[in-house]
Formats: structure tokens, C-alpha cells, sequence
């Protein structure tokens, strides 16, 4: 099944439009790619969790937030270990507080601490490089999400997925 063209042209548009701030924030370092990054950490910590079935603002949503914001503060001021720290030490905290609050997939929403945390230690990491080598490692890191990300949305298998023209 081919993507409809209105449904690429949108994500394109988008694309292009998300894109121009994150090269800028890239080319400029910190602390802007790491105020821009928070931005994305915490739209990707509500979308993880409703991913794993949570709804609302319960606290476990909040702490995978709270939490993934603490590892790029950290990492922003060079605190690399106890940024690992939080992820490590957070994990099991927020399995057992999504436990108590009936979640259905607890161990889900708590891997989202070291899937969306380590993202944004790494690529802080990455861009502290003080040589011009910071830049081109975050950039071929987002160029080559950018461009699997695509190529997987025009190539990938849609026959349980029901895209609107």
C-alpha cells in the first residue's frame, strides 16, 4: 500500500519545520540543545506512557518526566555518572510507584527512563565534544534517525495501520 501523498507531504512539512531549530540548537550547543532537547523529553515521556497504556497525569508520568529532565540537567553540567545514577537507581523506582498505581504495564513505562534518558545523555555527551567534531557526531546521529524514520514510513508494512488521505 502506497503512503498518501497529503499524509507525506505533512510530515515532511513538519519535519523541515522541527528541523531548522534543532540544527540551530545543535550549531549553538549548550545550554540551547539542551533547552530544546527538554522540550522533546518531556513531550516523549507523555507519549511513552500513554504508549504503555497510562492515561492522565499520575504521578509515575511525572516522575519519568522529572526524572529524564534530572539526566540532562546532569548532563548538561558534566554529571555524567549520576545522571547514569538516576537512570539506574529511577528505574526500579518507577516500576514499583506504577505498580502501586495499577498500571497495566509497569515495566514498560519504567523502561522509558533508560530509553528516553540515555537518548538525551548521549547526545548531550555527544555534543560537548569542544572541537567542531561535537556538531558533526549529533547531526549524523539525527541524520540517520531522520532518514530511517522515513524510509520506514514509506516502506514500512501498514496492514494493521489505517492511514487517512
Amino acid at each position: 500500500m502506497a503512503v498518501p501523498h497529503s499524509a507525506f507531504a505533512i510530515r515532511v512539512v513538519s519535519a523541515v519545520v522541527l528541523a531548522i531549530p534543532t540544527i540551530g540548537a545543535v550549531a549553538w550547543g549548550r545550554p540551547f540543545l539542551e533547552i530544546w532537547f527538554a522540550v522533546f523529553i518531556v513531550l516523549m515521556g507523555r507519549e511513552w506512557h500513554e504508549l504503555c497504556g497510562g492515561r492522565g497525569w499520575p504521578a509515575d508520568r511525572l516522575v519519568l518526566m522529572a526524572a529524564t529532565l534530572a539526566v540532562l540537567i546532569l548532563a548538561t553540567i558534566d554529571r555524567y555518572q549520576t545522571a547514569l545514577a538516576v537512570v539506574i537507581l529511577g528505574v526500579p523506582v518507577l516500576y514499583a510507584l506504577s505498580r502501586l498505581q495499577g498500571e497495566t504495564r509497569p515495566g514498560f513505562i519504567a523502561a522509558g527512563l533508560p530509553y528516553i534518558g540515555l537518548a538525551a545523555l548521549a547526545l548531550s555527551w555527544l555534543r560537548a565534544a569542544p572541537t567542531p567534531a561535537g556538531i558533526l557526531n549529533v547531526l549524523w546521529v539525527l541524520g540517520v534517525v531522520w532518514a530511517t524514520d522515513s524510509i520506514a514510513y514509506l516502506v514500512g508494512d501498514r496492514k494493521s495501520t489505517r492511514l487517512n488521505s
